[in-house]
């Protein structure tokens, strides 16, 4: 794919991103040079960004957002990029596209499969303690006193007895 360049929304004269998610500046500035790519950030959460500048303010902006805002279209306005092969710090417009919350969440469980029960890194308990609370509410046993036998709040073994959490069992 050959590399296109656009202006950024905002810094038109000053900065350009590019199709394969690269960042430069294009206009003179302080300590700058003409055409230099910028270095990305990597966060903590795998994403990258660059930090523009302008009139002496700078503004840290996500580079797949810059991509995507550049050169995938938004007809239906949707607020989330979303990475086809969900690495996050490949930018190319191709591996792109606009999604709402759901269609990400929804992406997400498809491409890495849901992260349900044992397997969802928050998880309190474990699917043998989930049979059995539900077996004690079964025997007439309160949340109150299912909670203080296992370690959780009563409303948390409300939750699980009333399969608001835990529905997948």
């Amino acid at each position: 794919m050959n590399e296109k360049w656009r202006d950024i929304a905002g810094y038109e004269g000053i900065y350009q991103v590019s199709s394969l998610g690269h960042v430069k500046r294009i206009a003179r500035g302080q300590g700058t040079y003409l055409g230099l790519v910028l270095r990305p950030n990597y966060r903590t959460n795998g994403y990258t960004s660059v930090e523009l500048w302008k009139n002496a303010k700078n503004k840290r902006v996500s580079v797949h957002r810059l991509v995507a805002s550049a050169f995938v279209p938004n007809p239906n306005n949707f607020p989330i990029v979303n990475h086809l092969n969900s690495i996050r710090d490949d930018n190319r417009s191709e591996n792109l596209e606009w999604a709402n919350q759901s269609m990400n969440n929804l992406h997400a469980a498809k491409k890495h499969g849901a992260y349900r029960g044992e397997k969802n890194g928050r998880s309190i308990l474990t699917r043998e303690q989930v049979m059995k609370i539900r077996a004690m509410d079964g025997d007439g046993i309160g949340p109150t006193e299912i909670g203080k036998q296992f370690g959780i709040t009563k409303c948390h073994a409300w939750l699980v007895t009333h399969r608001r959490i835990w529905k997948h069992i």
